[in-house]
């Protein structure tokens, strides 16, 4: 969000549960510090947020944005509609007519919070490449451009590459553009920047919601999703549906959400990592079936995979949560069950995609279990044999709202088999907090706010934790944090006078000790992984400080609440 324990049960059969404990060993510890496993929250993909993960710039640009050739009219023609592309997303003639008639050309936008310095730009076919914002051409060849790029943060620093002319037959396509030290790098092999996986390495696991696009995702048919071969990682989130109104543009939903899932897996390879995944909420049972057959498949056989619908589909901001509550295919398997799917003296009117657009649906929670248990049947289904005990399946509810997570975790426990419980385990400011913030306005200290969140630990959180601890006991399952961390931003996501402190008390080495209580508490509840949010991210910002780094080779020394988990975290297996 940007916004316990069981038995450790060892059994192969197909129906049996497996533990939720990460592949690792637990040694023995006389610290101070409290002893959990950890794992991470991998934090989104944009070409404007730091931490881009590729050593390939081309998987951080956006969708292509078009213009007029003659260079009038408006910075952004949005012309993309009547520009045809092939497979993966590259036109495959510019310049292109648009609906207007005008001749159009293309551009897009890559990350620029990289390093500075030379980069080196290769393609295949025939056409012409220019630059323009803070990119330059240094030299050019058929085939190969080298590339001076200044990576300065803000909307003035951008970088731009321009496609001028493709030529039908042999349009321009497999462009790559990377810093000239990787340039004889085998891409497919190593994707990612080194720095990257050094950082993932400490972890028990990782998980890939943002990455993989999962609040909002328009994903449903596994024909329709990201590969690697497309030209951006980046994709599209929205609605899909028409939910909220006029549905997205049909030339928006080529994109698709999230990465390829192929890169989620690689990287836990890469780094030895268990793998956290999230099934988009509206995908299809082909969807759901092969994304379980290429992670069987493509995952190290020593390492599991956590499987979650979607992500907080209790969070009424999301797309999944509207959908899960007034969607055609879950309400029938609740009348299946006999449970009511709509509520009572109504009939559902659906649209085109299958959702109730007068908004009858009825039964959120038991939505919610029905809906996690059938992506847990296909998946069992896949996961077979000896790779039954690489699957954990994870039920997904909300600390604050017991009956929600009981009513759901009842339901999947009714209908089959499941492994966990997990919630998120944040501390963050009350309504009697933000009311005291904003009287104290500018004159807000960092201690004050470390104060505050102390005392929200010692009571907000015991009192969440030990519910949930005591649900997962009485049911048999274990618990797990899917996020969790500060959740410390300005009321309402707004700017306010008092949000300096905030971000000092990022730095503070109270923010360190806040942490290593919320992660005692934790332990102490035999809470069996907990999942930070985020990897990295800016400091201080009015929507809060999520990344526990600012980079991916930061000093931890110099981040209090990364440090706390480091301590925290037990050893991996080797």
């Amino acid at each position: 969000m940007h916004l316990n324990r069981r038995r450790f049960f060892h059994l192969a059969a197909t129906t049996a549960s497996v533990s939720a404990l990460p592949s690792c060993s637990f040694a023995a510890d006389t610290s101070d510090a409290p002893r959990l496993p950890i794992g991470m929250n991998l934090a989104g993909i944009a070409d404007y947020e730091p931490g881009f993960p590729f050593k390939n710039l081309m998987w951080g640009a956006r969708a292509w944005l078009t213009r007029n050739v003659d260079g009038q009219g408006a910075w952004n023609t949005e012309q993309n509609e009547a520009m045809a592309i092939d497979a993966n997303g590259y036109p495959v003639e510019v310049p292109f007519e648009g609906s207007d008639r005008t001749e159009q050309d293309v551009f897009t936008i890559l990350p620029n919070v990289c390093k500075p310095g030379r980069y080196v730009l290769v393609y295949e076919g025939e056409g012409q490449i220019d630059v323009a914002g803070r990119t330059k051409i240094v030299a050019s060849a058929p085939g190969r451009i080298e590339l001076e790029m200044a990576h300065a943060v803000g909307d003035g620093n951008l970088e731009i590459i321009r496609i001028l002319r493709s030529q039908r037959g042999n349009h321009l396509r497999n462009i790559r553009i990377v810093a000239a030290e990787f340039e004889q790098s085998d891409l497919a092999a190593e994707p990612f920047l080194p720095e990257v996986v050094d950082y993932c390495k400490q972890f028990h696991a990782l998980r890939f919601m943002d990455w993989l696009g999962t609040n909002d995702s328009i994903n449903v048919h596994w024909a329709n999703r990201k590969t690697l071969d497309f030209f951006t990682q980046t994709g599209t989130q929205g609605d899909a549906i028409g939910f909220w109104g006029s549905p997205m543009e049909p030339w928006k939903k080529r994109y698709a959400s999230g990465v390829a899932i192929e890169l989620c897996v690689d990287l836990a390879n890469a780094a030895k990592c268990d793998a956290w995944v999230c099934v988009p909420h509206m995908a299809d049972d082909q969807y759901i079936t092969e994304m379980a057959k290429l992670v069987r498949d493509r995952l190290d056989p020593s390492l599991k995979v956590y499987v979650e619908y979607s992500n907080e589909v209790w969070n009424w901001q999301f797309q999944q949560a509207h959908w899960n509550l007034h969607s055609k295919r879950l309400g029938e398997l609740l009348e299946k069950q006999n449970i009511e799917g709509w509520k009572q003296g109504t009939t559902p009117e659906f649209n085109d995609f299958d959702v109730a657009a007068n908004q009858v649906g009825t039964n959120f929670p038991e939505r919610l279990g029905i809906a996690t248990h059938r992506i847990h049947a296909l998946w069992e289904k896949i996961f077979v044999g000896i790779d039954r005990n690489r699957l954990v399946r994870v039920a997904a509810g909300q600390a604050a709202w017991l009956d929600i997570t009981a009513r759901c975790l009842r339901t999947v426990l009714s209908l089959g088999k499941c492994d966990a419980m997990t919630v998120a385990g944040y501390f963050g400011p009350s309504d009697e907090v933000y009311e005291k913030w904003a009287k104290a306005g500018p004159k807000l200290t960092s201690d004050q706010v470390i104060q505050d969140m102390q005392q929200i630990i010692k009571t907000d959180s015991v009192e969440m934790v030990n519910d949930i601890r005591d649900l997962c006991q009485d049911e048999g399952v274990d618990f797990l944090v899917y996020e969790g961390g500060q959740h410390i931003q300005p009321k309402g996501q707004e700017e306010t006078s008092y949000m300096p402190a905030l971000k000092e008390a990022q730095f503070s080495a109270g923010m360190h000790d806040c942490y290593l209580k919320q992660l005692k508490l934790h332990a102490d509840a035999q809470c069996r992984l907990y999942m930070a949010f985020s990897s990295i991210g800016r400091q201080g910002t009015r929507y809060g400080s999520w990344g526990h780094l600012q980079r991916y080779d930061q000093p931890i020394s110099e981040m209090p609440k990364m440090r706390a988990l480091v301590e925290a975290n037990t050893p991996k297996s080797q």
